[in-house]
């Protein structure tokens, strides 16, 4: 397994899935929601820990799950609050 040496297991999980997640909710869309992007993410994260039951030498743990979990919610809320904040600006800029 690759590690930066840098980071911890878990940081490395959480800014995996904040870049991520504000990747996805960048990408303006009409017919989904960012909750959508962000629940989407969350899912994914669950079915890669789960799935690690079947890879020998890996072992899921939920603190591994809320790592990535916290990181997508974080990236999508980000994205979110940055595009309110600029459009909020353009608004009241002359």
């Amino acid at each position: 397994m690759a590690r930066t040496g840098i980071l911890t297991g878990h940081q490395e999980h959480f800014l995996a899935y904040l870049f991520a997640g504000a990747f996805v909710a960048a990408k303006p869309s009409k017919s989904t929601t960012p909750k959508y992007f962000a629940l989407v993410l969350v899912a994914y994260a669950a079915v890669l820990e789960l799935g690690q039951n079947f890879v020998p030498g890996r072992t899921p743990t939920f603190d591994d799950f809320c790592s990535s979990a916290l990181g997508a919610i974080a990236g999508v809320v980000a994205v979110v609050w940055l595009v309110r904040r600029l459009s909020i600006a353009e608004r009241v800029a002359p």
